[in-house]
């Protein structure tokens, strides 16, 4: 028989192990709850965090943003974010809308244990219709008083859920000088 030693090792699972903000308004601002356990029996040091392609998601904890979409790409942690053997530590998803289109991608932890990065997906807005309108912007160039111009404007679906245009309207101080 041959007597291996014991030892102390961490381990790193997250809870919920995935995160999906669900549908956030442009603008609007979602946060859920994510706990980073150390089930091992040693202490557990994260040394660093990545949000690959963030669009607008970031993790704190406590006040601190430790990793967000102004920070794109992989941040050391000086010091490390050490959790003790069978702790945990608060942290929150947020995400910012920057627009209504789908978000999605993974929020990476890096530790001795896992140099690849342990993976937590994070999502926001996959369910939620989305609207594209090509041109952006509508120039009609230069007119004689009277004169009529059209433009054309492309509206397209841009996520997997149906989309429904109910009504289309021009806003502001010339609503009344066009027509859709």
């Amino acid at each position: 028989r041959r007597i291996v030693p014991y030892r102390p090792r961490p381990a790193l699972s997250t809870s919920p192990s995935a995160i999906a903000m669900g549908d956030v308004r442009m603008g609007e601002i979602a946060e859920k709850p994510l706990a980073l356990l150390n089930t091992g029996t040693a202490p557990l040091s994260i040394t660093a965090l990545d949000l690959p392609n963030s669009r607008g998601f970031s993790l704190l904890v406590g006040d601190d943003s430790l990793v967000d979409s102004d920070d794109p790409g992989r941040v050391q942690l000086e010091p490390p974010l050490v959790i003790e053997a069978g702790a945990l530590v608060s942290a929150r998803g947020r995400f910012y809308a920057q627009s209504a289109r789908p978000s999605v991608t993974d929020l990476l932890l890096f530790s001795p244990i896992s140099p690849g990065g342990h993976k937590v997906p994070l999502s926001a807005n996959t369910n939620a219709p989305c609207i594209t309108v090509s041109p952006g912007a509508l120039n009609f160039g230069g007119k004689i008083p009277g004169s009529t111009a059209v433009v054309e404007v492309d509206i397209r679906a841009c996520g997997e859920a149906p989309l429904h245009l109910d009504e289309a309207g021009i806003t502001g101080d010339a609503e009344n000088a066009f027509a859709i």
